[in-house]
């Protein structure tokens, strides 16, 4: 599974939800209770390797959606089991 195309596609779609809410990477940040923007900023362009679930469901509550809308994944589809088995998908800033 090429887990590129994930966070390419989980950060098109954060920016999305972002500004459809019309707030700022850092207020998101904050919402998050992440210390910087930076995070949000490189997660926005696919660059973040440590945005794990636990960001995922942040997002969720922040957004008020489901995860299907964050990652681009049918309802009836998995997950990416990377994220679940290595323990580097699930580090915190």
């Amino acid at each position: 599974m090429n887990m590129e195309k994930y966070y390419i596609d989980i950060g098109k779609n954060v920016k999305e939800l972002r500004k459809e809410k019309g707030i700022t990477q850092k207020e998101l940040a904050i919402l998050m209770g992440l210390k910087s923007r930076s995070f949000i900023a490189n997660a926005e362009i696919g660059k973040d390797k440590h945005f794990g679930i636990e960001h995922i469901i942040k997002l969720c509550d922040v957004f008020e959606c489901r995860i299907s809308r964050i990652v681009n994944i049918r309802e009836d589809e998995q997950m990416p089991m990377e994220w679940l088995d290595d323990p580097k998908y699930h580090e915190t800033e």
